[in-house]
């Protein structure tokens, strides 16, 4: 009884953390899946599962037998479905096949076992029939159409074929064009099971090769001057056509690549690939690694060489992660040492369309992060709300909070407070004495922001923040935005202006993008005209952000102190 409560306890804190984004959800059970659904929002679709706000009958069976739950983002609710549907005929997880035989869902057979297979619409699935699928019963029907249509398939059982056969006639659907009628011999086999293998092909996904192969043959038809049969190679590929989803197209060429996104957190690096197939998302794969500090490309390479590569001999990796250079070099070197895991070719993105699929790749190496023993989902899930509140492309996984402080209007100091996944890193805190004055904090920013991030592009400070943060208002942001824009850093920038004094009520003044370090100095710092943006944090993220900044304005405050001496009642010196 405690096991149970415990696992499910356990299940339950994970649903706390799920994201609230589109896509497919898995109740797994022993690492195997035993039920895959999709959802707008994923977090409170869990949510419905836990609290039992579900009511069917089977929700109660899948949360008690499952001992873990994991998911996976889609770009939208489209491709959610896409998706789920291929999990499912890749696992067939017991609660789905259930579930989906009670609402009537059904599966496209080929009867493999009969000398002339034929295709029909069936509850169940067995050894010996190949099977696609589950389908809504509209979905069934439209593509066994479409496969009989195009291809003559027989929809008929195996007693009315051999009821026609022995009558010497066809059918109606042989008779009207619907079937090849190869119970009376109108084609012969390997015709026959040509048809067969496009209906696999297309039903694997393979759209466009068979739609390719039907379109040569109508022009080959048609330039005999055969022109009924490139009447009816044409009405086919129509037919597929029609029965094909276009909505669930992310790439209007047919492209087929795996984007690779990857998270990096301490001694972790999570890497995860989308697949795309004939321009539809098929579903992803990747993993998390032990990580000290590594060539990225090289881990990338062994991922895809490896077993995470499903097997495939060769294809497209889009990546933006580093040098392209360095990529090829290691992607050929490893090559020419194993020719037989064939050849894959690592390109960076080329379009927003690729850079959109990429980000979500690296979202879903995000959340299996969160997976990981020892991971705070909490802070995680703050920094997530905090790159959308500033509408950042990737979450902020490293920030860097300044402050400044004096000692009695002398004294001026800055300290710079290192964070990574919201925790402290204090070998990474730096202190700055600015000057013995105390008053200047637009100075004291100038002259520790230009320190810091020459210290970064001499290599003395490395890694640069994903998120710079400053205990400021306008004045300080749009000084701070000059000199990153001197330096060619496209950092993303947020001050945290006090509306009043020691109180709660903060703002947010932002702008920005992805770090890119240059080796141009500035030579001299201007502030620039910037229309910055503004809003108000409220709830947990406001108490997140708050210790953000009290945790830099404590040290500022306490290193202002070290650099004073108490000499005699009422005089300091600086040390």
């Amino acid at each position: 009884m405690m096991d149970d409560i415990g696992r499910i306890g356990k299940i339950r804190e994970k649903v706390e953390y799920a994201p609230s984004s589109c896509g497919v959800y898995i109740f797994l059970s022993g690492g195997k899946p035993i039920y895959i659904g999709k959802s707008k929002n994923i977090r409170e679709r869990l949510r419905a599962y836990i609290d039992f706000s579900d009511t069917r009958e089977t929700v109660p069976r899948i949360v008690q037998e499952a001992d873990d739950v994991k998911w996976i983002i889609t770009p939208t609710d489209d491709d959610a479905f896409f998706m789920e549907q291929n999990l499912i005929r890749t696992h067939l997880p017991k609660y789905n096949v259930k579930l989906k035989d009670v609402r009537g869902f059904k599966y496209v057979r080929l009867s493999m076992s009969h000398h002339f297979p034929s295709v029909s619409e069936v509850r169940y699935t067995h050894k010996g029939d190949l099977f696609f699928g589950p389908f809504n019963p509209r979905d069934a029907r439209e593509i066994i159409s479409a496969v009989r249509r195009a291809f003559g398939i027989r929809g008929c059982t195996d007693k009315k074929f051999n009821e026609f056969k022995r009558k010497g006639r066809p059918c109606l659907d042989g008779q009207v064009g619907m079937c090849l009628a190869p119970c009376v011999g109108k084609v012969k086999r390997d015709e026959y099971m040509r048809g067969v293998l496009h209906s696999i092909a297309f039903m694997e996904g393979r759209f466009s090769r068979v739609i390719s192969e039907l379109e040569k043959k109508m022009w080959k038809e048609a330039e005999k001057e055969n022109f009924e049969m490139s009447a009816k190679i044409r009405d086919r590929i129509s037919a597929l056509k029609r029965a094909l989803d276009y909505k669930r197209i992310f790439f209007d060429d047919m492209r087929s690549a795996d984007y690779v996104g990857f998270d990096i957190s301490k001694s972790k690096l999570s890497v995860y690939a989308v697949k795309v197939r004939e321009g539809r998302i098929f579903g992803g794969y990747g993993g998390v690694f032990e990580y000290g500090g590594q060539d990225i490309a090289d881990f990338i390479k062994t991922i895809f060489i490896g077993q995470y590569g499903g097997g495939e001999k060769k294809g497209i990796v889009v990546w933006s992660g580093g040098d392209g250079e360095s990529v090829k070099e290691c992607v050929s070197e490893i090559f020419e040492k194993y020719e037989h895991f064939g050849e894959y070719v690592f390109r960076p993105p080329e379009s927003d369309a690729e850079k959109q699929i990429i980000l979500i790749a690296k979202k879903n190496s995000f959340e299996q992060m969160l997976h990981l023993p020892g991971a705070d989902p909490q802070k995680l899930r703050m920094l997530e709300e905090l790159s959308r509140l500033l509408i950042l492309n990737t979450v902020p996984r490293k920030i860097e909070v300044y402050d400044f402080s004096n000692f009695g209007g002398k004294n001026l100091v800055g300290v710079k407070v290192h964070f990574e996944d919201g925790e402290i890193i204090p070998s990474r805190m730096r202190l700055y004495k600015v000057s013995e004055g105390g008053h200047d904090d637009i100075g004291a920013l100038k002259n520790i922001l230009v320190r810091r991030i020459r210290d970064f592009i001499s290599g003395k400070d490395i890694p640069f923040a994903d998120l710079v943060m400053i205990d400021g208002g306008k004045g300080h942001f749009s000084v701070a935005s000059s000199i990153f824009r001197g330096f060619k850093l496209n950092t993303p920038l947020v001050c945290i202006k006090k509306e009043k004094r020691n109180t709660r009520d903060i703002s947010l003044i932002f702008g920005g993008g992805e770090v890119k370090p240059t080796e141009v100095k500035p030579t001299e710092v201007k502030p620039t005209e910037v229309k910055p943006t503004e809003v108000k944090p409220a709830g947990k993220l406001l108490n997140f952000i708050l210790k953000l900044r009290d945790a830099a304005h404590t040290r500022a405050k306490k290193f202002a102190l070290s650099y004073v001496e108490k000499v005699s009642p009422g005089g300091y010196r600086i040390r």
